[in-house]
């Protein structure tokens, strides 16, 4: 199983046999059993005065705003950069706002309000929500595709830098520089992923290839259903694990043979694998042993050195008095 998605990691050549395991990868994003989105109901949930504040939007919707657990602060200048450019805009603004973050901004909106955790996926499958501002977390990344929810994206550090560019790459929304950006590149850049109707329908195939993909995380290998794929157009699609498969698939360019990756069957009886002896003798213990001996041998090899350049400081040092003598005597 592999902790990604076609949709998203498309030009990753992958095997019928490995299972996407990308929407299942802590996420469990809600779909019912006939792999249609369900929608939030976060009402249902304890969370009647933001559910009114999703419906207080009307036809503008909301803007869900969240940097990750992981980010707890966030420069004054940025808070209130931030707050200014939600302020100008038409939708209601709901942004997750730790207490760390210190007091609100202020030039905080009416439009905006501030909660210190949201209930992240619920409020993007909500119908009232038009895009996501956020740090390209993959988590965010797959909920927010699998809804069709347009993203701004600030990668911060770790895998977030390659989700931003794929989110870019796929048509699925904007990425900024947090450290760079200007009031003006934000209001400009939530605006395009609002209004752009060439992403927007990019969107909506994609959500569609992750709703009714045949790798779907509930559709195999537990059993039970195997949806027929409808993935259209999307570039991404590949056959399901046991389902019938194109005769080739192509690995760095070469073509090699998809049915030599079954999930059944024992591979060295139906002649799909063999052992090749190579003639080499090396073994992990062996591996271990050369790097502590390598090791060794750099520490003693540091240790002489410097050794050596001390030596040579103090007999430095030693000529360096022994002039200022000779010239305090001479005077």
């Amino acid at each position: 199983m592999m902790n990604k998605h076609i949709t998203v990691f498309r030009d990753d050549t992958i095997a019928p046999a490995l299972f996407d395991k990308g929407w299942g990868n802590g996420i469990m994003i809600n779909n019912d059993d006939d792999y249609n989105v369900l929608m939030a109901d976060i009402s249902a949930q304890g969370h009647q005065d933001l559910e009114d504040f999703m419906q207080s939007s009307g036809n503008d919707g909301v803007i869900v705003v969240s940097f990750g657990s992981i980010v707890k602060t966030m420069s004054k200048e940025k808070r209130e950069m931030f707050a200014a450019v939600f302020a100008r805009l038409r939708q209601k603004v709901v942004w997750r706002y730790p207490e760390s973050m210190g007091e609100k901004p202020p030039g905080l909106g009416n439009n905006t309000k501030l909660i210190s955790w949201l209930p992240q996926n619920d409020l993007l499958a909500h119908s009232k929500t038009r895009a996501f501002v956020n740090h390209a977390g993959l988590n965010g990344v797959y909920e927010s595709l699998y809804h069709g929810v347009p993203m701004v994206c600030f990668p911060l550090f770790g895998d977030h830098p390659g989700n931003a560019a794929r989110v870019v790459a796929r048509g699925l929304g904007i990425s900024l520089d947090f450290s760079t950006v200007t009031s003006d590149q934000l209001y400009k850049a939530v605006l395009h992923v609002l209004t752009n109707s060439s992403s927007r329908r990019t969107r909506a195939r994609r959500s569609g290839c992750t709703v009714t993909s045949p790798r779907h995380s509930r559709s195999w290998p537990s059993g039970g259903k195997n949806p027929p794929s409808n993935l259209g157009e999307c570039p991404s699609s590949r056959p399901a694990p046991g389902a019938a498969a194109e005769p080739y698939y192509r690995l760095n360019g070469a073509p090699f043979r998809s049915d030599l990756f079954s999930c059944s069957g024992d591979p060295v009886g139906l002649g799909k694998y063999k052992q090749i002896d190579s003639g080499n003798d090396m073994t992990t213990t062996k591996i271990i042993e050369r790097i502590i001996r390598n090791r060794l041998h750099f520490e003693a090899r540091n240790k002489a050195k410097e050794e050596k350049e001390m030596r040579a400081f103090e007999a430095l040092q030693k000529q360096v008095k022994s002039g200022q003598k000779m010239i305090e005597e001479s005077s």
